[in-house]
């Protein structure tokens, strides 16, 4: 059974699909064609709060693609300010930090679509009676194939040559239809966890795995996945039990424990690897989690073993 944000979802990929459809005779903007902001001038008339953006700036190693399916929207890509129209897209490169941009008394809707962790995720943001929204991510699995698309429409749209914006159209159009197909079959729409939020907090724990746990911030994590600081934490303390910043800790010193007992590191190294300011802060934490001193825990865990070994052999 297709929930409540599927539903959202199709009928806003079906809106994409009909204006794409009917607008093969148009260009549509693609990067910065419709600039309104740069070098400190509004280029347009249009009351833009630079200063209040709705959204959180977000910056992520993956290619996205923002549609406006309904009104007029604006959205800050590198300190320019875009705007989009309805039928309109913007293809925002990996490392590029953006954000969306409230336009005064302007509703709008768009569809948001791309790549992450082996999935292709999807969401709805917009203004509604003048309150920002933004839906629940859905995840699709056979990414590569929507990655393939995004690189033709990529290769397409730096070349700029004869035509090209109906092939870059043709590649977004194929990539919205297949999106379809694929949520209204349901045949291969993720059912690994429990929930979306179950990915959510298995993507924050893979990053954090990826990344170890004292090398990377809770708002290194916000901007990889698109959202706030606030939002993923209390997704993940509902989850979990505890904060993000907590369980890092955790794993720090689950992480602690183990170079403590099986290397020959020292205390000084463990600290500086595992991210901590210091040794001094490394013990405080350490012994506060454990009752514990690195040195006292180490050499406790080394007298163990020798008694372990003493009553095997």
């Amino acid at each position: 059974m297709i929930d409540i944000n599927e539903r959202m979802i199709i009928k806003a990929l079906e809106k994409a699909i009909n204006i794409i459809n009917n607008s093969f005779s148009e260009k549509g903007p693609y990067s910065c064609s419709n600039i309104l902001y740069k070098n400190g001038k509004i280029e347009e008339n249009l009351l833009i709060d630079i200063n209040n953006s709705l959204y959180y700036d977000s910056c992520h190693d993956f290619t996205e693609v923002c549609m406006c399916l309904e009104g007029t929207m604006a959205l800050e890509i590198k300190g320019e300010i875009v705007k989009l129209n309805e039928g309109h897209y913007y293809i925002i490169l990996p490392g590029l930090t953006h954000c969306e941009i409230p336009i005064k008394n302007r509703d709008y809707t768009a569809l948001w679509l791309g790549t992450y962790m082996s999935k292709a995720r999807l969401h709805l943001s917009g203004i509604r009676n003048g309150d920002f929204y933004i839906s629940d991510l859905l995840f699709l699995t056979q990414s590569h194939i929507y990655s393939m698309i995004l690189d033709n429409m990529l290769k397409e749209s730096s070349y700029e040559g004869p035509l090209y914006h109906i092939l870059v159209k043709t590649y977004l159009l194929q990539m919205y239809i297949k999106l379809f197909k694929q949520i209204s079959e349901r045949k291969s729409i993720d059912k690994g966890y429990e929930s979306w939020r179950d990915s959510i907090v298995f993507q924050i724990r893979s990053l954090i795995m990826k990344n170890g746990a004292g090398n990377i911030k809770v708002r290194d994590i916000s901007r990889e996945m698109c959202m706030s600081k606030n939002y993923i934490n209390n997704i993940f303390k509902a989850k979990t039990g505890m904060t993000i910043t907590q369980y890092m800790e955790n794993q720090r010193i689950v992480r602690a424990k183990q170079l403590l007992a099986n290397s020959d590191m020292s205390i000084n190294e463990i600290s500086r690897q595992l991210g901590y300011y210091d040794r001094y802060h490394f013990t405080k934490a350490f012994k506060k989690a454990t009752g514990y001193t690195p040195g006292s825990y180490r050499k406790q865990n080394a007298e163990r073993t020798k008694e372990f070994s003493r009553v095997e052999g």
